[in-house]
C-alpha cells in the first residue's frame, strides 16, 4: 500500500468519535465484569443447592428405611391384635 492509502489518524477524526468509541470499550469491559460476576455467583449458587439437595436425599432415603420399620411393627401389631381377638372369641363361645 502506498502511504496515500495507509491507516492514519489525523485531526479529521472527531474526537466525539474518539470518546465514543473509548466509552463503548469501557462499557463493554464492565458489561463482561458483569456477566462473569454473575456466572460466579450462579456457580457458588448452584453449589449450595447441590448440597441441599444431597441432604434431602440423604434424609428420604433414612426416612424410607424407618418407614418400612414402622410397617413392619404394624403388621406385627395387627397379628397380635388378631390372635388376641382369637383367643377373646374362643373364650366367650
Amino acid at each position: 500500500m502506498s502511504e496515500a492509502q495507509s491507516w492514519h489518524l489525523d485531526r479529521r477524526i472527531p474526537i466525539a468519535l474518539i470518546l465514543t468509541a473509548v466509552g463503548q470499550i469501557a462499557f463493554l469491559g464492565w458489561a463482561a465484569g458483569v456477566v462473569f460476576k454473575d456466572i460466579e455467583n450462579n456457580r457458588v449458587s448452584i453449589g449450595v443447592v447441590n448440597g441441599r439437595v444431597e441432604m434431602l436425599e440423604r434424609n428420604a432415603s433414612a426416612q424410607a428405611v424407618q418407614l418400612g420399620r414402622i410397617d413392619e411393627n404394624v403388621r406385627g401389631m395387627r397379628s397380635d391384635i388378631n390372635r388376641l381377638l382369637n383367643l377373646l372369641e374362643r373364650r366367650m363361645e
